[in-house]
């Protein structure tokens, strides 16, 4: 098994396992024929197949030649053993396929897992059968990585169901660590059995599907990181931040609007943007803050793209865990992705699980994301672009902002090359 993707799953060496009792004395008619219905409707929609064991292989081979000699020679003994020796494989053959099509099973998946998660999925078997107890139930399920593309995993796990009465239901479970992000398939189930005597093997496939996100691991943001989003969008010096116009702090720039004094007009701002800015010396309480990364470029290693989508999944949980902001958050890569709403648990869970299929991509897709984020933010918003390609993003960005109708500039961009110096200095990998 890859242990590098997938470890540490517990098979069915040691499964945890509970029996607990459906029957109810007063709906045994409506029970039974609802049993008898899923065993209907199973019969159509699974996959049968049924094969001899080597030990029947053996069997039959004994068989034929008993059957030979009695038919070849006229012994009449020979062929009373002959018909003797046919009644245990087809009985073997008639109660494995009632034992697998009495299986009913429902998969239980956790939720909001993270790469090096502990996961554990819950199975829970019922019998369908009246009378008939299931012995000796092999269950395969299969994990199969959807997305992102390029590192292929494909495992199996099996559990066993020793014993179970008719009517009775047991929760079987088994656990693991998903050792990368992306989204996983498990399924279909297959139900496997050679009881009682193991020459025929009876195998039914169940396509009971379900997906699994397993989201970017999270790292740990530095106290570097607060005072980075603090800094001014201009490169202000250290004397212009002071305290300035009666005691306010000076906070970033925002454009011009009717009533600003000409002294606050930030020049160099203004010559820069090509629009009127003004220096803005509070910071507003319900402040936009958005997130963009930027996967949209050719070449970036695989241990490179990881780090930066960890980085930009614990900066989006930062900004959720402390609330009372809209959040924006966008994603340039093979796929452009593009969510905001006020800082929320639900918020958080689409961004990360849109970070956990993330790919980089050769085309470039910053520019028409970067319009949108122009849109949506108001300008007194906070936007913090991570990208590989550092400060010759800016270059894309004046260029969005010249575009007719979006030539609003936020007061405070940043951007972070990540991996860097700088983004080492600001997010520390778990």
């Amino acid at each position: 098994m890859n242990s590098s993707v997938l470890k540490n799953w517990v098979k069915d060496s040691a499964p945890r396992w509970e029996v607990s009792s459906n029957a109810s004395p007063n709906g045994g008619i409506l029970s039974a024929l609802m049993n008898r219905l899923a065993q209907v409707r199973s019969r159509f929609l699974t996959h049968a197949s049924t094969r001899l064991t080597r030990a029947g292989v053996y069997y039959v081979v004994i068989l034929l030649v008993v059957a030979t000699v009695g038919v070849t020679r006229q012994i009449n003994v020979m062929l009373i053993l002959a018909g003797m020796l046919l009644g245990p494989i087809v009985y073997n053959w008639r109660l494995a396929s009632s034992i697998c099509r009495s299986v009913k099973i429902r998969r239980l998946l956790p939720g909001g897992v993270c790469a090096g998660d502990l996961v554990v999925v819950r199975l829970e078997i019922t019998n369908l059968a009246a009378r008939q107890a299931i012995c000796a139930v092999r269950i395969v399920d299969r994990i199969i990585r959807v997305r992102p593309s390029g590192k292929e995993l494909r495992e199996q796990v099996a559990v066993v169901v020793p014993y179970l009465a008719a009517g009775e239901s047991t929760a079987l479970t088994y656990e693991g660590r998903f050792e990368n992000r992306g989204r996983y398939r498990l399924g279909p189930l297959t139900v496997v059995t050679q009881f009682p005597f193991g020459l025929v093997e009876k195998r039914i496939t169940i396509p009971l599907e379900d997906e699994l996100v397993v989201c970017p691991r999270l790292g740990k943001l530095t106290p570097q990181w607060r005072a980075k989003r603090r800094d001014p969008f201009e490169a202000t010096p250290q004397r212009s931040q002071r305290e300035t116009r009666q005691g306010e702090e000076f906070f970033g720039v925002r454009e011009w609007q009717r009533g600003d004094s000409l002294r606050w007009i930030h020049w160099r701002g203004s010559a820069k943007h090509g629009t009127w800015v003004v220096r803005q010396f509070e910071c507003p309480k319900n402040q936009d803050l958005a997130i963009i990364l930027d996967l949209s470029t050719n070449g970036i290693g695989d241990q490179d793209v990881e780090y930066t989508i960890r980085f930009a999944a614990t900066a989006l949980e930062e900004l959720v865990r402390d609330g009372g902001n809209m959040v924006f958050f966008g994603l340039a890569g093979k796929e452009q992705f593009w969510i905001h709403g006020p800082a929320s648990s639900s918020l958080l869970r689409l961004g990360l699980e849109g970070l956990a299929e993330a790919e980089p991509a050769v085309a470039e897709s910053l520019p028409d994301l970067w319009t949108k984020c122009l849109a949506a933010i108001r300008p007194a918003g906070e936007v913090v672009v991570l990208s590989p390609r550092g400060e010759r993003v800016w270059e894309l960005l004046r260029s969005s902002n010249g575009k007719p109708g979006l030539n609003r500039v936020p007061p405070s961009i940043k951007v972070i090359q990540v991996p860097g110096p700088e983004a080492r200095e600001l997010f520390v990998d778990a």
